[in-house]
């Protein structure tokens, strides 16, 4: 397994996030260039525990038949020794999601709702991208940094996409 599929996967199970991390199949290509950033920040600032956790979720997932992403699949993580020593990983997933999901999540609900698509290109004057905290709908209650960061390579895409 992939580590990003693994780290999608992973990240769904423990913040329940089923739909936009793996189901729907447009949230999902919108997530998972977020989800390779905050993978890669967090191998940065957790470079022994962040493998460990990621080995620990292949271990239980990789089995055949494969098991669907659960509540019976968490408790079977929990249950290892591994994760038990890396829950503060596991908790800064969950943070990532949850601190991303209620500030930028509301914003693209459907496209008649916020001011900017996805991409954070503005509905009613073409060729306006908007990057930073002010796409937010509400103030964030922690540090913003990732998702501003996470957004910003997803505009500049966007922004290079639309000039070719």
């Amino acid at each position: 397994m992939d580590d990003n599929v693994a780290f999608m996967e992973l990240s769904a199970l423990l913040t329940g996030l089923y739909d936009p991390l793996l189901n729907d199949p447009e949230d999902r290509a919108f997530n998972e260039p977020i989800g390779e950033e905050y993978a890669r920040r967090l191998r940065g600032t957790y470079p022994t525990e962040f493998p460990i956790l990621l080995k620990a979720y292949k271990a239980v997932a990789n089995v055949t038949p494969q098991l669907k992403i659960n509540d019976a699949l968490l408790a079977m993580l929990r249950a290892r020794p591994d994760f038990m020593s890396n829950q503060m990983v596991a908790k800064q997933i969950v943070n990532v999601w949850y601190s991303r999901s209620a500030t930028i999540r509301r914003v693209f609900i459907s496209l008649t709702v916020g001011s900017t698509n996805k991409a954070q290109c503005a509905r009613d004057v073409p060729n306006l991208w908007i990057v930073g905290s002010s796409v937010f709908t509400t103030s964030a209650t922690a540090n913003p940094t990732l998702t501003i960061a996470a957004l910003t390579l997803r505009t500049a895409s966007a922004i290079d996409r639309a000039l070719r």
